[in-house]
């Protein structure tokens, strides 16, 4: 099962009615949204580090993943100036800022996204803060270098990290501002949601060609390439 992990309806709402996705009523705590075949779900967690680790700890003792089983961490996020807004990127290094703890994804597979650092903070950061974190830590003597922030993706690493190992677990952000004032609920327009899915660039299987597990690969795989 491919499990798609969003912070906000709105960045999840295309892929559901793309790929017919139905609410699952029997769930009480987070809203979850699968294919009738559970091949695929989406649950939306909410906006913070703390709820997106319950809603990964629960799903996935709800229905433990095996070696088949994938994670998708799918949002927004405020990018640096030099990316624009609607850039869909692929994040190699997360970190956490509260204890300034990484953690690596294995990219274990082509793709045709660009590659961003991540660092999740507790609130949103404006544009006035972000440039002083900028300025003063993350990538301050390379203004080249691509840095993402967002609230949700170190703590759902941290949390998946129990059932998932680094190579079945993937984390792609979208680019809606370059900080902002919003509060989460509104930060995540749907607008930038529309033209972009995890698997909106054809030819791009999040199963790795390495995979032990063919028959799941190809059925998994097949059914993500549809997205």
């Amino acid at each position: 099962m491919i499990t798609i992990f969003t912070a906000l309806y709105p960045e999840a709402k295309e892929l559901i009615r793309v790929l017919s996705l139905k609410k699952d009523m029997t769930q009480n705590h987070f809203q979850v949204f699968s294919d009738e075949n559970n091949q695929i779900q989406i649950v939306i967690t909410g906006a913070s580090a703390i709820a997106a680790a319950t809603a990964v700890a629960e799903c996935s003792t709800r229905r433990e993943p095996d070696s088949g089983d994938f994670l998708i961490n799918y949002g927004s996020c405020a990018g640096r100036k030099n990316i624009p807004v609607g850039t869909v990127s692929l994040c190699n290094k997360l970190t956490q800022t509260v204890d300034g703890r990484t953690f690596y994804p294995d990219i274990l597979y082509r793709h045709p996204f660009e590659e961003a650092e991540l660092y999740s903070f507790p609130a949103v950061q404006d544009r006035e803060s972000f440039q002083q974190f900028l300025d003063k830590d993350a990538g301050a003597g390379d203004r080249g270098k691509e840095i993402l922030v967002d609230m949700e993706a170190a703590a759902i690493y941290q949390a998946g990290n129990y059932y998932y190992a680094p190579h079945q677990m993937l984390f792609l952000k979208v680019v809606t501002d370059h900080g902002t004032t919003q509060e989460p609920q509104s930060a995540g327009s749907g607008e930038h949601f529309s033209h972009h899915g995890p698997g909106s660039r054809r030819g791009f299987n999040i199963y790795p060609a390495a995979s032990d597990n063919a028959g799941k690969k190809q059925q998994a795989g097949e059914y993500a390439g549809s997205i």
